[in-house]
Formats: structure tokens, C-alpha cells, sequence
């Protein structure tokens, strides 16, 4: 089982194992951990698939929650 920073600054190691759910403040993350999602951004003067706003909604359910318990 290896482990990865997930930034140079935090020094925070995580388990490749475990899966990331991060937003956009952790772009270039999926570089250095196979394992994390983000979400779709909309394309320059283009729209986003329904897929993409679906995972987007689906993702944001998720990371709701640990916002919530971030907080207290």
C-alpha cells in the first residue's frame, strides 16, 4: 500500500486506495492519485453534456456532506 501527499504543503498523506472527492481548489491532483474525481467544467463557449451536469450534481450531494461535518 503506498501513500501520496496530497499537496507538498499540507503534508498529508493518503492511501491509494481511497478514493478522493475533491473540487477545483485540487486540479492536477488525478496526476498523483489515480483514484480522486472532480468535477466537469463547462468547455469555453460550449455547453456541458447532461452526463457531465449529472455527475456534477452526484458529486456535489457527496461533498455536501463532509462540508457539513467540516464545519463544526
Amino acid at each position: 500500500m503506498t501513500s501520496e501527499y496530497i499537496n507538498k504543503e499540507s503534508q498529508i498523506q493518503i492511501s491509494q486506495e481511497i478514493e478522493i472527492i475533491a473540487d477545483k481548489g485540487y486540479q492536477g491532483l488525478n496526476r498523483y492519485h489515480a483514484k480522486s474525481r472532480m468535477t466537469y467544467k463547462k468547455p469555453k463557449k460550449g455547453q456541458s453534456t447532461e452526463e457531465q451536469k449529472q455527475e456534477n450534481r452526484n458529486h456535489a450531494r457527496v461533498r455536501i456532506k463532509v462540508e457539513h461535518v467540516i464545519r463544526f
